[in-house]
């Protein structure tokens, strides 16, 4: 398995799809290895690696675009699986995360001053939760304020740095979709340091659900994603392309839901 961001690597939701992974390949009776690559040395030594006959497949996750490498891999025949996309060439993809990122901003109806907190701009993923909350905006009749917009990276020290950006220079905000639990838990510490009271202030609502968007006080109204079938349907997908490598190329996507809790 390779990563492209060693900060995501320790974040909940590549840690829980790392373990469905992990638990999934051990009932095969497959070991997991796990690599980072960020650099074009590092994508070639790779490569150079799984082409010695000692990988018989590989998962990619948190592939940016223009990476290179899930190219290079098909290249070389390497049987592979990507989570998510690098980019929207494919219709009806786009679409999908973009409804989800929708129904996340629909607990901070009626608010006036809606914020978001992104994820990096070259991950696709992070632009289609964008768009959805800009998609949001414009069926409830709000104008888009860029500078109500604050780039994070995933990570609850971002989502805490952003929201105090956007507390700064909006004093206004009333309501924020973070486009990760973890940025959502920082801006709710954020908040809360800025004698904001959530949600009677300040609406949050974050995106991937796990243990911890319980956890927070109050507890983080969110999309779920379902991780642990995230991590079994890449192995799922990866053991059928080991087996028949001649199959078409396929695009699997797996439906969300809006948990509805305290913080919006």
């Amino acid at each position: 398995m390779t990563k492209t961001d060693w900060r995501l690597f320790g974040e909940p939701f590549f840690s829980e799809v790392v373990r469905a992974v992990g638990d999934a390949l051990s009932e095969e009776g497959l070991q997991l290895l796990l690599t980072l690559v960020r650099t074009d040395d590092e994508r070639r030594r790779l490569v150079e690696y799984v082409r010695g006959g000692r990988v018989d497949g590989v998962l990619l996750m948190s592939v940016r675009a223009g990476d290179v490498l899930p190219d290079m891999l098909a290249d070389a025949g390497l049987p592979t699986v990507l989570l998510g996309r690098r980019s929207g060439d494919v219709r009806g993809h786009g679409q999908r995360r973009r409804r989800a990122s929708r129904s996340a901003t629909w607990p901070a109806a009626g608010r006036k001053a809606i914020a978001a907190i992104t994820g990096p701009p070259d991950m696709y993923v992070a632009q289609c939760r964008l768009r959805g909350y800009r998609e949001e905006l414009a069926d409830a009749g709000l104008r888009e304020v860029p500078s109500l917009v604050a780039e994070g990276d995933f990570t609850e020290a971002s989502g805490l740095r952003a929201m105090g950006e956007l507390i700064e220079g909006h004093p206004e905000v009333d309501a924020v979709f973070a486009a990760s639990d973890s940025m959502a838990a920082g801006a709710l510490t954020a908040l809360l340091a800025a004698g904001r009271s959530v949600p009677e202030d300040v609406a949050v609502v974050g995106f991937d659900d796990f243990e911890l968007a319980e956890q927070t006080e109050p507890p983080l109204t969110t999309v779920r994603q379902p991780m642990e079938e995230i991590g079994r349907t890449m192995v799922r997908l990866l053991l059928e392309e080991m087996e028949e490598p001649e199959v078409a190329w396929r695009h699997v996507i797996l439906r969300t839901r809006l948990m509805v809790r305290g913080s919006a």
